[in-house]
């Protein structure tokens, strides 16, 4: 009887190690290709080139046209990300801190702005109710100056994507400009 109790310990034993060594090595897998997939994600810039040499291909522009069209569709690039960005920022505002981020690790960066003086204040229960009122005001006061900006800032960009999206159009053919159409380049 004990022989058999024995064998089940270590056969149970044994289940626990192999899932722990599988759990661990998965892991392990798991940071290791994440790190890979950092290091191998171009750049801004490396994407913005690898774009443009896209659209050469298929504008088939001679020299003269492309030294014209380049720095334009640059701009477009690049203006068009700028929006982009503002917008998935906006999102993330909106939702809150996700991702790797820990909304107290990212409080505790922001000690000095509203958000954070207001986190630090929230972490006494005994503060008073007018100290909240107050700082929960400035966050307000905080967030909707930020969102002003980020109108400014946008329609900004909208004018300038406007201008060039007029200036590209003046320079291609109708066969150009039906390409930048379907790349998303120009509406």
């Amino acid at each position: 009887m004990k022989i058999r109790q024995l064998v089940i310990l270590l056969l149970v034993v044994a289940v626990v190690v192999g899932v722990l060594a599988i759990l661990t090595a998965a892991e392990e897998e798991r940071e290791r290709t994440e790190g890979e997939r950092e290091r191998q994600r171009p750049s801004r810039e490396e994407r913005i080139e690898s774009y443009l040499g896209v659209l050469k291909e298929k504008l088939a522009p001679t020299d003269e046209q492309w030294k014209t069209l380049e720095p334009k569709l640059r701009s477009m690039i690049d203006a068009r990300l700028e929006v982009q960005r503002m917008y998935f920022a906006r999102i993330s505002r909106i939702r809150g801190l996700s991702g790797r981020t820990r909304f107290a690790e990212a409080m505790e960066e922001e000690k000095e702005t509203p958000q954070g003086q207001l986190y630090e204040l929230l972490k006494d229960e005994s503060a008073k109710e007018d100290a909240i009122k107050a700082k929960l005001e400035a966050v307000r006061a905080a967030r909707e100056e930020e969102r002003q900006k980020d109108r400014e800032r946008s329609r900004e960009l909208r004018r300038q994507i406007n201008e060039l999206e007029a200036e590209l159009k003046k320079l291609i053919n109708i066969r150009q400009e039906a390409i930048l159409v379907l790349h998303g380049i120009i509406p």
